[in-house]
């Protein structure tokens, strides 16, 4: 939840903001829902220094939004790292 709460948090969703992989693809990647829309460029940091079955959920959901990313051609706009 708290990697949820964060990007919410720093994308200023609303309220009603889903906690979930789809939701966030639909108000990252769709957009029309946060106050702060792209560009912008999302920094995941010590993603290592986690338990590893919580990391491995949260690769898991970055790359099913980068693969949104991509399939909808807005690469140029939104990025994703890992620091």
């Amino acid at each position: 939840m708290g990697f949820y709460d964060s990007i919410r948090r720093e994308l200023e969703s609303p309220d009603w903001h889903g906690a979930s992989v789809d939701a966030l693809i639909d108000s990252i990647v769709y957009g029309g829902i946060n106050n702060v829309e792209p560009p912008y460029h999302i920094v995941i940091k010590n993603i290592s220094n986690i338990d590893p079955a919580l990391s491995k959920e949260v690769q898991y959901e970055i790359r099913a939004i980068v693969e949104a990313i991509n399939r909808a051609k807005k690469s140029d706009s939104i990025s994703i790292t890992f620091e």
